[in-house]
């Protein structure tokens, strides 16, 4: 709640309201002006005379109110043979020293003349603050929507808006327009209205307040209280967005919106590094209104291969296109094979059975010809096809290929090394390892998606992939630990990631 002024009289001013006496300065004429201030109907009254005592000339008086800022207000005049009188009243808008002045002029043959003013004054005591309420607005018409770029009436109503509000609409562009000269009067507190013209390029929510500036007395304090903010939703011009685009949830997101009713054509387009069309987005629905829409990567249950760095909307709306891209960056390979691969080890129950002569050598190659050793055979069988593994007498080892030339079924084994991916980082049930000749691929680090699987990155080198035409496997690695009946993989649809 703020607090505004309202004319009232006080103890202490009672005694301002006496009138004060007249000052006259008329010289062939008797002039006179009396004023005084009534607390009981809010106004200074009195009269402004002028007389002939000698019943010789017609006489003229014009009487003006100044108040204590200097503004002068013209109370009326009056013509009249031998006398002539001007009778007034004036509710004053503010506390102090108003002053009544009269001008008096008598008629000679050859014209009126001058024969001087006359004064009188009256205190107006200052206004005592009494509370008044915050502004509410309770209704906007018209309501939402607003098209932008439109103009048109508006009407505000509620309550607490004063006698001379300001208006104020924050758009959805930032920009404010305000109007401190939207109204005047009593009948402001409760309606105003104004002519606006929302921004061309303004789209989302607009905040309509009101700013009360009292009634005709201002506020106490230096800041006049705001409404509470009324949204009214502007549709912007039309447009296309894609928000989003996620191969791995198989979703674009497209928002159309600005146009508040027409219906268009939308056609959703993925494309390549040279603006090359990749793929046509199915939008089985068309037309289209303004709202958001999800679609799908896939037609038909496919996806053409090739590079996708764009994903472009278009809304054709009245044969206009309105559209929209989002940088979009992924590489469509195709289905590739997928196999699994894991590090055996020699105690896991797979990893039995009868033990089979080995020789193991050290990183050194001392001595020459290694030292025997045994192992399950099982876990030979493992390490061959997994390229290493974890035994029980040796630590972690792997094919021996520097000391003695590695051959298929071997049985030389590097022991007590340290397993880890030939690119660096982890080995996990979320790493793959691809063919070391497949230079798009072969880079540590790098996400691929695989359609019912998920996203995995490229830790390792797989040999066996360089068998496979285009290079087209991946090893999944497993954090299994067993020597044989790891589960197979189907092929599957694999993208890229950037």
């Amino acid at each position: 709640m703020r607090t505004r002024y309202l004319l009232a009289l006080s103890a202490v001013a009672a005694a301002l309201l006496l009138p004060c006496p007249a000052q006259a300065q008329c010289y062939v004429n008797y002039c006179e002006t009396f004023a005084v201030y009534d607390p009981g109907s809010n106004a200074i009254t009195g009269y402004a005379s002028y007389s002939d005592y000698t019943g010789t000339y017609n006489l003229a008086v014009y009487a003006y109110l100044f108040d204590p800022d200097g503004n002068s207000y013209y109370l009326g005049g009056s013509q009249s043979e031998f006398s002539a009188e001007v009778d007034f009243s004036y509710e004053p808008t503010v506390g102090g020293t108003w002053e009544v002045m009269s001008y008096n002029d008598f008629e000679l043959e050859e014209g009126w003349t001058f024969d001087g003013n006359s004064y009188a004054t009256a205190t107006v005591p200052a206004p005592a603050p009494i509370e008044s309420p915050q502004p509410d607005i309770q209704g906007v018409s018209p309501g939402s929507p607003w098209q932008a770029g439109s103009s048109f009436y508006v009407g505000i109503w509620g309550s607490g808006f004063g006698t001379a509000p300001t208006l104020q609409i924050q758009w959805p562009d930032g920009t404010t327009y305000t109007n401190q000269n939207v109204c005047s009067g009593p009948y402001c507190d409760t309606y105003i209205s104004d002519w606006i013209t929302v921004p061309s390029d303004a789209g989302g929510d607009a905040t309509v307040t009101v700013t009360s500036t009292g009634y005709g007395q201002g506020f106490l304090g230096s800041d006049p209280p705001l409404s509470n903010p009324f949204s009214v939703l502007v549709y912007g011009p039309p447009s296309a967005r894609v928000q989003s685009a996620d191969i791995t949830k198989d979703n674009i997101t497209v928002l159309l919106s600005g146009s508040m009713s027409p219906l268009g054509t939308l056609t959703v387009v993925a494309s390549g590094p040279n603006g090359q069309k990749v793929n046509t987005i199915n939008t089985p629905n068309n037309p289209y209104g303004p709202g958001t829409y999800t679609f799908s990567f896939y037609t038909l249950g496919a996806i053409p291969t090739g590079e996708i760095t764009t994903i472009t909307a278009t809304w054709t709306v009245n044969l206009v296109n309105y559209a929209g891209t989002l940088n979009y960056h992924i590489n469509v390979l195709g289905t590739y094979a997928q196999t699994p691969y894991n590090t055996p080890a020699e105690s896991d129950p797979t990893c039995q059975g009868a033990s089979t002569p080995v020789t193991i050598f050290s990183s050194s190659c001392s001595p020459k010809n290694g030292t025997p050793g045994s192992m399950t055979g099982p876990f030979v069988a493992g390490v061959n096809l997994q390229g290493s593994g974890q035994s029980i007498n040796y630590g972690a080892v792997q094919i021996e290929a520097f000391c003695v030339k590695a051959t298929s079924n071997s049985t030389n084994f590097r022991g007590n090394t340290t397993i880890g991916p030939a690119l660096g980082g982890s080995l996990n049930n979320s790493t793959l390892a691809v063919c070391r000749q497949y230079n798009l691929l072969y880079v540590g680090g790098r996400r691929l998606f695989i359609q019912g699987v998920g996203v995995k990155t490229v830790t390792d080198a797989c040999p066996g992939c360089c068998n496979t035409p285009g290079y087209a496997q991946l090893d999944n690695y497993t954090t299994s630990t067993a020597c044989s009946g790891l589960s197979p993989l189907p092929s599957a649809l694999t993208v890229l990631l950037y």
